[in-house]
């Protein structure tokens, strides 16, 4: 009996692993619902064997995301567009699952948790090497993926540069923690690495990442190098990047107009803030959210929103204006129990992740997104079940 409860827990680690290993292809591969099928079938057998229910208790912080799922399929009782909401509720799904999937597992071994992290950063590096090989494949064809970067050199996965360069970066953040680099010929490793990043988020010419990388370096610093040190190494970066931020603008755009772009999200940002005064509690439902931002783009003259079906570009006002301020409690609240199990295995991993996913909120809508949905629930969950009173994580 030991040795069968063993296999079905050995088996779910090694069916996540597939699926991190897979998940940035998941647009062109469509395997990572199977894959998740089948994490879900196993955590039904656990339940009807009844093998592991007394570790149920210890992961109540899963609950947080059910809650947050629940939300969402509450307000299609609201919500005039169902059929657009429905679209939004599914596409959410893997939220729902994997929280109770991970109800019914063991806790997770340091082990385990190895093992998944390091088959999704392979897999973000076969992911980068893959779109290169196309690219040059390609390239007497359509020169753009190497020459121009941006969405022409992720096409070929189909994947915005911004949440591409969101999964590179916490592959990095994983690969800094998980290894050794106390010798003296590991240390150079990950700052050569991080070099290569910064010029791979250059690239892709991505804004965001490029906040979210700066803000995990300083986080790094501060627990590898002394803090005199560290915010000095900070200074001497920072300063310079604040005098000469409007050249790096331009120099990612390459021609893009940055000063409109920023105008058109204060301007998006605006209108959701009008429309969520009058809709504090419970918003105005998962489908009716575009709707609602196009009457406010039609009221003050933002043709360009209408044309262009903008949403909200900040998940934090998407989560309010489609369902209320219920609803955002209910996503911060899974900010603070992965916050929490950082402090408690006192690993860095938990507020790496954190530092991703909250930045590229404040930018993007990103739980409207299978990209963004996909990482969003499969590390918090895996954070959160994570036993912080065996060993450290990192």
């Amino acid at each position: 009996m030991l040795k069968f409860k063993d296999n079905i827990h050995q088996n779910q680690v090694t069916l996540l692993a597939v699926f991190g290993l897979l998940m940035p292809f998941s647009r062109i591969v469509n395997v990572n619902m199977v894959l998740l099928g089948l994490v879900v079938l196993l955590a039904i057998i656990t339940a009807v064997k009844k093998q592991h229910k007394e570790h149920v208790h210890t992961t109540k912080e899963l609950y947080s995301l059910i809650i947050f799922f629940g939300v969402l399929l509450f307000s299609l009782l609201y919500t005039t567009e169902f059929y657009k909401g429905q679209k939004v509720v599914v596409r959410s799904l893997p939220i729902l699952l994997f929280a109770l999937s991970f109800l019914l597992m063991r806790q997770f071994s340091k082990k385990d948790i190895h093992k998944i992290l390091k088959y999704y950063v392979v897999g973000c590096a076969l992911s980068i090497l893959y779109s290169f090989l196309v690219a040059f494949i390609n390239y007497a064809d359509n020169p753009l993926p190497i020459t121009e970067g941006f969405t022409y050199f992720t096409l070929a996965l189909d994947f915005h540069p911004s949440y591409f360069a969101l999964y590179i970066i916490f592959a990095f953040c994983i690969f800094v923690s998980i290894f050794d680099w106390t010798s003296k010929t590991k240390r150079w490793i990950p700052i050569i690495t991080w070099f290569l990043l910064l010029l791979f988020i250059l690239f892709l010419r991505s804004r965001a990442p490029l906040i979210i990388l700066l803000s995990v370096t300083i986080l790094m610093l501060l627990k590898k190098v002394k803090k005199q040190i560290a915010f000095t190494i900070v200074a001497v970066l920072l300063i310079p990047a604040l005098f000469y931020i409007q050249d790096i603008l331009e120099l990612i755009s390459q021609g893009r107009s940055i000063t409109l772009s920023l105008a058109d999200r204060f301007h998006i940002w605006s209108s959701a803030t009008d429309i969520i005064k009058e809709n504090v509690f419970l918003g105005v439902g998962v489908g009716d959210y575009q709707v609602a931002l196009d009457k406010q783009y039609f009221l003050t003259g933002f043709d360009k929103g209408i044309d262009e079906k903008f949403n909200c570009h900040n998940q934090y006002l998407q989560t309010f204006l489609s369902v209320g301020l219920i609803g955002l409690l209910s996503l911060l609240s899974i900010f603070f129990f992965i916050f929490k199990k950082g402090i408690q295995s006192k690993s860095f991993l938990p507020f790496y992740f954190l530092i991703c996913i909250s930045i590229l909120m404040f930018f993007d809508s990103v739980l409207i997104l299978q990209h963004g949905v996909y990482f969003f629930s499969f590390f918090a969950v895996i954070l959160l079940k994570f036993k912080h009173n065996s060993n450290e994580l990192t």
